[in-house]
């Protein structure tokens, strides 16, 4: 016969339980348990278990799983079968930790017998013990209840569902309206943090803030009932839901129950939140330079942190880095360096031992990184500033590089508008290596542009852009040939304009749009050689263009497949007078990549130095295969440009007369094809192609076939050609991909190889192995530096192609921490297609 009584009692909340610190020696050896009954049950006399209780035994998890929450994977419902991941063979059921009971919540208990003590106010449950609160659920073999402290003692098989925490014990002792207790020799599961664990003793308290739990003598592991992968043995664990982190003390990893490092004290998260302690430390193994870093994050306020880390290499020494990171409404801002003392390996030896420079120079950089948004208002500041020009490549650092010799120092603003827009920038630069900088490299203090655009007048379109710019020639006079300086200034003040006007008349079909354009440049120079410059110089150039183009489209069946395919021929004709520029020096100007955008874009030359003459009319043809979806299966697009007369304008500074034997003097630009075909789901087919008629010969090629199946696979096959005019022809064939041999090992690989040396320029193979609980990555690379470095051979001096090789590893012990760099961002950089997995996709 079940016995059902019902309790109503008001709540007594308790203040928030005390961190308490435990030293006991011992682990759990299974060892069995002595039962002792609570002081108020002792006082009366009145509750005793009727039977002799024999305590558990947690060897084996796998028989309480169902009773942590743990199911699985076929056994879950539909809605929860696409959480779980494929590396685990189940999943926590029972979250929601963060339930608070009502005040005046009832309490029901259920058992097959009962009897109470009118004297202390207890009553006695004997048999199925059921304890049903709002939820929460407490079963045992045998309890006492006090009515009026609310108190239950329980014993035997003793079994707390509270809200996502499951714990299993011998004995328990439990404030039913306080949410709090301890059990004894406990097993428990918290699932939304996929955690479980072990420990002679257990307090626990989840009244409203105050949610934590404190093991004596225990273990926890983030690894799944069945796995025995990692556990973090303790004398004492706290574990601090409300605050996101846990800590121990004087704790033994074991990996398969095999100790292998003992930690005096840590810290570690139970979710993404962030606390002050050490980060996963990392290692790297490279030719001739190995380091290990032992970062330390320091939570100073929830807008703004920082990162310490020690840095020690193997030949240079010690080096200290740094960063501090801020936030507030408007803004993220970064500021990081690191300084090393007395490099010991700088410069490197092949140089000291050409230059007789000794070793010991200090190595240092500093930078600052800033992006902003108030209103309609943009920020961003890229400051950057190191000791020497080989410090990027020595330490792997986050600086930007505009060329070799100098590192960028920019900060930039930038506002827009229904109708108008600005922007503007300061870019100046550290130089590190006069010798390597360029003569026309030059500081813009500042550059501001403001551009305007309507389309509220009907097929009228006006639009204009004005910029202006001083210019501050980054390289000193010294460092230059009289050649150079012939032809640069040394600074200039430089105002640009183009004002349009476009009448766009487009219909379904089709569309036309006639335009003009004026181009206006006016210059002060200062520091310049009379004899190729004046002063000043303005220019005006009036331009025209015509544009249209066409939307053609019908049915077509392809494999039984319903398909729209479309022909979209363009053309545009565009005319811009010649007038001289010889005597305009060059501060940003470039001819453009030749793209099919490029096609319909006027003026052959980027930057604001040059505007190119021409008679021009630009034609391309544009075709897609379109389902019924709207997905796009195939675009194919090529096109060429017609000169109708020979330009005159380059780079150089002498434009009277038509440059012979160049692409000035032909009456076609190169030939332009693209092609994106996606004829499976999977697949992906790449084509880029350039062809010079004026030479005979592929100028530019590239062929890729990708296959993307989903996460689990991903190849792709790149075939690279380029030849810049008469220069030497550069081919590449690259081949990288992720093979995903199980739920739980991948292999990586990466190789490229130079067909005009015939060698292997960059080689990369690694393996990863992701478990429920843990994963690792091993990676070696040997890859091509991109320099060259001095070899003394019988006295004579030559130089050789610079390569350099490592070995990356990584451990991750998912929901604690990790030893070694994160291999993800490398991995992601060198294969094409890979993701990033998640750390804790269980």
């Amino acid at each position: 016969m079940k016995i059902r009584t019902n309790h109503t009692q008001p709540s007594k909340r308790k203040p928030a339980h005390p961190w308490t610190k435990k030293f006991s020696a011992l682990f759990l050896s299974g060892c069995a348990t002595t039962f002792s009954l609570p002081s108020h049950a002792q006082d009366d006399g009145f509750c005793s278990p009727n039977q002799t209780l024999t305590p558990r035994e947690f060897n084996d998890i796998l028989a309480y799983a169902d009773q942590l929450g743990w199911v699985k994977k076929e056994d879950l419902p539909e809605a929860l079968k696409a959480k779980a991941s494929d590396r685990c063979d189940g999943f926590y059921v029972g979250r929601g930790l963060q339930q608070t009971l009502k005040k005046d919540a009832p309490i029901a208990i259920e058992a097959d017998a009962a009897k109470g003590s009118t004297q202390a106010n207890t009553s006695q449950f004997d048999g199925n013990v059921t304890i049903t609160q709002e939820g929460n659920q407490t079963t045992s073999d045998f309890a006492c209840y006090n009515k009026n402290t609310n108190q239950a003692s329980l014993f035997g098989n003793v079994l707390i569902d509270n809200s996502g925490l499951k714990l299993l014990g011998d004995q328990a002792e439990v404030n039913l309206v306080e949410e709090s207790g301890s059990v004894s020799n406990a097993l428990f599961a918290v699932a939304d943090a996929h955690l479980r664990g072990q420990s002679n003793h257990m307090d626990f308290d989840f009244l409203d803030d105050s949610q934590y739990v404190e093991l004596d003598s225990g273990y926890i592991t983030f690894c799944e009932p069945n796995s025995n992968a990692w556990k973090m043995e303790a004398e004492d664990i706290e574990l601090d839901f409300t605050e996101g982190w846990g800590e121990a003390s004087h704790i033994k990893l074991k990996v398969q129950d095999v100790p292998v490092l003992y930690i005096p004290w840590m810290n570690f998260p139970l979710d993404d939140r962030r606390k002050t302690g050490f980060l996963r430390p990392s290692f790297e193994l490279s030719q001739g330079e190995s380091s290990l870093s032992t970062p330390f994050y320091l939570n100073l306020a929830p807008n703004y942190d920082a990162t310490i880390t020690p840095r020690y290499f193997e030949n240079r020494g010690a080096m200290l880095e740094a960063e501090f990171r801020y936030m507030n409404a408007w803004s993220e801002n970064r500021l990081n360096g690191g300084f090393l003392n007395d490099d010991k390996d700088y410069p490197e030896e092949d140089i000291r031992e050409i230059t007789g420079e000794s070793t010991g120079e200090d190595r240092w950089s500093v930078h600052f990184d800033h992006l902003g948004k108030i209103n309609d208002w943009k920020t961003e500041v890229d400051f950057n500033r190191v000791s020497d020009d080989d410090y990027k490549g020595d330490f792997d650092g986050i600086l930007t590089r505009s060329v070799e010799g100098t590192v960028d120092q920019i900060v930039k603003t930038s506002w827009a508008g229904e109708n108008l827009a600005f922007s503007g920038q300061f870019r100046s630069y550290q130089i590190t290596d006069e010798d390597e900088i360029s003569s026309n490299q030059y500081k813009q203090m500042p550059d501001l542009f403001l551009t305007g655009n309507w389309y509220e007048f009907g097929p009228w379109q006006p639009s204009f852009t004005v910029n202006a710019t001083y210019f501050d020639r980054a390289a000193s006079n010294e460092s230059l040939s009289a050649a150079e300086q012939s032809v640069t200034v040394s600074s200039a003040f430089r105002t640009s304009s183009e004002m349009t006007l476009n009448y766009n008349k487009r219909k379904s079909w089709g569309y036309l749009t006639p335009g003009v354009t004026v181009y206006n440049k006016q210059y002060k120079l200062n520091g310049f050689d009379e004899n190729s410059f004046d002063s000043e110089k303005d220019l005006t150039l009036p331009a025209a263009h015509l544009s249209g183009g066409l939307f053609l489209e019908r049915p077509f069946e392809f494999f039984g497949n319903s398909l729209t395919q479309t022909l979209e021929p363009q053309v545009m004709y565009s005319y811009i007078p010649y007038q001289d520029q010889g005597d305009i020096p060059v501060f940003d100007a470039a001819r453009a990549d030749l793209t099919f955008n490029q096609l319909f874009e006027p003026n052959r030359f980027t930057g604001g130095d040059r505007i190119g003459d021409t008679s021009q009319v630009s034609m391309g043809l544009t075709s897609r295969f379109i389902d019924n979806n709207g997905t796009q299966s195939l675009v194919a697009r090529a096109g060429t440009i017609l000169y109708l007369k020979d330009r005159k304008i380059d780079l150089t500074y002498n434009h009277d007369d038509v440059k012979s034997n160049t692409d000035n003097d032909y009456d076609m630009s190169n030939y332009i094809a693209e092609i994106r075909y996606n004829p499976f789901k999977a697949w992906t087919y790449q084509f880029d192609f350039e062809w010079s008629d004026r030479l005979d010969q592929t100028e530019r090629s590239s062929h890729a076939l990708l296959w993307r199946p989903g996460n689990e696979h991903v190849a792709t096959v790149r075939y690279n050609e380029k030849k810049d005019g008469l220069a030497p022809r550069e081919e590449f064939l690259e081949f990288s991909g992720v093979w995903q041999v199980s739920p739980f090992w991948r292999l990586l690989h990466r190789w490229e190889y130079d067909l005009t040396l015939d060698r292997t320029s960059d080689v990369l193979n690694g393996f990863e192995y992701n478990s429920c609980c843990w994963r690792t990555s091993l990676v070696y690379r040997r890859f091509y530096t991109g320099d060259a470095e001095d070899r003394i051979s019988n006295g004579i001096t030559e130089q050789r192609d610079e390569f350099d090789s490592g070995i990356f590893l990584m451990i991750e012990l998912k929901g604690l921490s990790g030893f070694g760099g994160s291999n993800d961002d490398l991995l992601t950089e060198l294969i094409e297609g890979i993701n990033q997995r998640t750390l804790y996709d269980y």
